[in-house]
């Protein structure tokens, strides 16, 4: 699944877009900026039991991937 950020200033000016292609989530839940004006990516992996694992991604302030992990389903 490819993710589209995009980051803008208060008048609305787009000052970049980025996609993230990360096939491991299935879908994307919840987005949160965090202390360092990055971004955390909560979403789910889609596997083939049907059982969703649990991912995340942290992207720093210009959108480039630092880390990504994803758990099993049995923690």
């Amino acid at each position: 699944m490819a993710i589209v950020l995009m980051k803008i200033d208060t008048m609305g000016n787009v000052l970049w877009i980025k996609q993230l292609d990360h096939s491991e989530l299935g879908a994307v839940s919840e987005m949160t900026e965090t202390t360092d004006s990055g971004i955390v990516i909560l979403g789910i992996r889609n596997t083939l039991s049907g059982i969703g694992k649990p991912c995340f991604l942290k992207v720093d302030q210009d959108g480039n991937v630092l880390f990504g992990k994803c758990f099993s389903a049995s923690m």
